[in-house]
């Protein structure tokens, strides 16, 4: 009996250690492991901004301009009209070598689609051909008032006067202060530099003028106290203790007007005039003529005499 209860507990354990050998086999069904949520957040939709560590190149801004570059226009819709010159020609290519296909009177109005610093492109009679943009604006010609008076001028020193009523057209003549002249029509608006125009006839020739400058009024008859000479004279180098380094030139003849020039000592000036009597200061005024202008220098710091060369005295 006792035989068969060994033989039954060694049975038992055979089959539990075959037992136990299986299970190690299998998978363990365990419960399943529940992550906190905050460990596994999803992934943002905008990934996170993060330091490039490339190698950056900084190119410079190109510069926002109308200003024209070389042969390249800019392209534009507009109405130009020719000033500034009689005739305009009308050129088949951008250069004044080119073929002229045309040429328009001043006043005459046309489309402009580009332009450079040079050249406009312009359509003409339905083809688009070229000219200069110096004599070419937006703005509409004067038009101009009858006006029939005489008038003189009042500008310091002398007033240009020109073959157009524009700053860039040719000079006529230059003429100072106190000249008298005919007017024959006065601009009825101000140009684009807000000048009003006259129009002038000197010679026999018409011509234009800044009205600001003008009067009707005759000024102080400067020339009446002036004998009239024609002699050419030189700065002094020495007026008596004072050295002559730079000597101002003036619009009228009194030290409060404004200078229209500076020369140096030798320098050659026409005098046409010479004051009969001193002003106030103690000054004889001398009135010359100096890159066309006409001006005013004190008497005592000028000469007839020619300046020596200081290698003369050896």
């Amino acid at each position: 009996m006792r035989k068969l209860l060994i033989l039954a507990l060694a049975l038992i354990m055979i089959i539990s250690l075959v037992a136990c050998k299986g299970a190690s086999d299998e998978t363990t069904d365990t419960d399943p492991i529940v992550t906190d949520p905050t460990d596994t957040k999803p992934a943002d939709t905008e990934p996170e901004e993060t330091e490039d560590t490339s190698e950056i190149y900084e190119t410079a801004p190109i510069p926002e301009t109308d200003a024209p570059v070389g042969d390249n226009f800019i392209e534009v819709n507009e109405t130009v009209f020719v000033y500034g010159t009689d005739i305009l020609n009308v050129r088949k290519e951008a250069s004044a070598d080119s073929e002229k296909m045309g040429e328009m009177k001043e006043g005459e109005q046309v489309t402009r689609v580009g332009y450079n610093e040079k050249w406009s492109k312009i359509s003409y009679y339905g083809n688009i051909y070229y000219a200069s943009s110096d004599y070419l604006t937006t703005s509409a010609p004067l038009e101009f008032a009858d006006k029939t008076d005489t008038v003189y001028i009042v500008a310091e020193g002398t007033l240009n006067l020109r073959k157009k009523p524009t700053e860039v057209a040719d000079i006529v003549a230059f003429l100072p202060y106190g000249t008298e002249l005919s007017r024959t029509g006065i601009a009825t608006t101000a140009d684009s530099e807000n000048i009003i125009w006259s129009r002038l006839l000197y010679n026999g020739e018409v011509c234009y003028a800044s009205t600001a400058f003008l009067s009707n009024e005759k000024p102080a008859d400067i020339d009446g106290d002036f004998k009239a000479l024609n002699e050419t004279v030189y700065v002094v180098r020495q007026n008596g203790s004072v050295k002559v380094e730079a000597l101002n030139i003036r619009a009228l003849p009194s030290l409060s007007s404004n200078s229209i020039a500076v020369v140096s000592a030798d320098t050659e000036l026409i005098r046409i005039g010479i004051a009969k009597e001193a002003d106030e200061e103690g000054i004889v005024w001398s009135k010359v003529i100096i890159e066309g202008k006409t001006g005013y220098v004190s008497s005592s710091y000028v000469t007839t005499d020619a300046p020596v060369s200081e290698d003369a005295n050896g």
